[in-house]
């Protein structure tokens, strides 16, 4: 499994060394799977009459990483933050507004598109003017980047988005290639309604005032959590 999704990562060019330590992480990620078959093993040593602790201690340690692995790769955590308009540059509002902010999706190898379903969900029962979406959208995703991300089309809120240096760094590596115009995120996500922002600052009188908090909001540092509700009072 670990070989097949190096290989069709790899559909996107990357350099020997991200190659080898992409299948090298890949390979560690699906290893722990093989603690099924030492569950397994040492539960019929244990049938069969052979209770030594050793045998036990296996048993635990199969159970415990695997559903540390199952819990950590599906966990969704949500952080309630509340900021004050003054405290970000160039924002002046007369309401309040509230933002989900999404940090470091990394859809592809390593998190699926079943996964970003899951986040879509919850984000779509949070109550929320607007979505901003932090960068870092793939992880070694292959060449189907549209099907993989085509989940966020069903955002029922207005969805922004930027770049992070390594999504530009990507694009521009496909734009080199003539049959990797089409997988570009610059393309991709416009397609699928995420409006992305510029590097530099909008006008009020061009851009909206939810567009313009998201792009404040840009600037905040992310936290460990994946998803984060944030109300900006004036």
């Amino acid at each position: 499994l670990a070989c097949l999704q190096t290989l069709n990562a790899y559909a996107v060019p990357r350099s020997r060394g991200e190659f080898v330590r992409l299948w090298l992480r890949l390979t560690a990620h699906n290893a722990v799977w093989w603690l099924w078959w030492l569950a397994i093993w040492a539960g019929a040593m244990l049938i069969w009459g052979h209770t030594e602790a050793l045998t036990g201690g296996l048993v635990v340690l199969a159970l415990v990483g695997i559903g540390g692995r199952l819990w950590s790769a599906n966990r969704l955590s949500v952080q309630q933050r509340t900021l004050v308009a003054k405290d970000l540059p160039n924002l002046a509002i007369k309401q309040p507004i509230t933002l989900v902010v999404v940090h470091d999706l990394r859809i592809g190898a390593f998190r699926s598109a079943g996964w970003l379903a899951r986040v879509v969900q919850r984000v779509n029962a949070l109550d929320a003017d607007g979505v901003l979406i932090t960068g870092q959208w793939l992880d070694a995703a292959g060449a189907d980047v549209f099907g993989q991300l085509m989940v966020l089309k069903a955002i029922n809120k207005p969805c922004f988005g930027y770049l992070s240096a390594a999504d530009k760094a990507r694009d521009a590596q496909l734009a080199a290639l003539e049959h990797g115009s089409d997988q570009r995120l610059a393309q991709i996500l416009p397609a699928l309604g995420v409006k992305l922002l510029n590097d530099a600052a909008p006008s009020p009188q061009a851009t909206s005032v939810l567009a313009q908090t998201a792009l404040a909001l840009a600037d905040v540092s992310p936290t460990k959590a994946t998803l984060q509700v944030i109300c900006i009072d004036p």
